[in-house]
C-alpha cells in the first residue's frame, strides 16, 4: 500500500487514544498532496479505510479497533509494531537533539546580535 508509512506514523503521534479514519485520511492527504501532483480526498479516505480494515483483522495486525466506533490505534500487541515504535522512538529522539542544539545555537546568535 502507498500510505502504510503516513497511516502508522500519524496513529503513531495519536497515541493509546487513537484516530477516527476521517482524521487519519486528512493527515495522509496533507501529507502526500503536492501543488504539482495533486492526489483526490475521497481516493485517499478510501485507500486509507480499505488499508485499516485489511490490518486490524487479526489480533497481531498492526492496527486495532479502539473502544469507540470508528476510531484506530498502534496494536501494542503486535511485533511489527512494537518494531516500528522503537524506530519512531528513535526518530523523535533524534529530532528533539538537533532542535535543543538548534535553540541553544539561536539563543547564543541572538546574544551576539545585539
Amino acid at each position: 500500500m502507498k500510505y502504510e508509512k503516513e497511516i502508522l506514523e500519524t496513529l503513531y503521534e495519536a497515541g493509546n487514544d487513537g484516530l477516527s479514519v476521517h482524521k487519519i485520511a486528512i493527515h495522509v492527504h496533507n501529507q502526500r498532496n503536492t501543488l504539482f501532483s495533486p492526489i483526490d480526498f475521497d481516493n485517499v479516505r478510501i485507500d486509507v479505510q480499505r488499508w485499516l480494515l485489511a490490518n486490524s483483522r487479526h489480533s497481531t495486525a498492526p492496527v486495532e479497533h479502539c473502544e469507540k466506533r470508528g476510531l484506530y490505534r498502534l496494536n501494542p500487541k503486535s511485533n511489527e509494531t512494537q518494531k516500528l515504535m522503537l524506530q519512531f522512538g528513535e526518530n523523535n529522539d533524534k529530532n528533539e537533539d538537533t532542535y535543543k542544539d538548534n535553540q541553544k545555537n539561536n539563543t547564543q546568535i541572538l546574544l551576539f546580535d545585539f
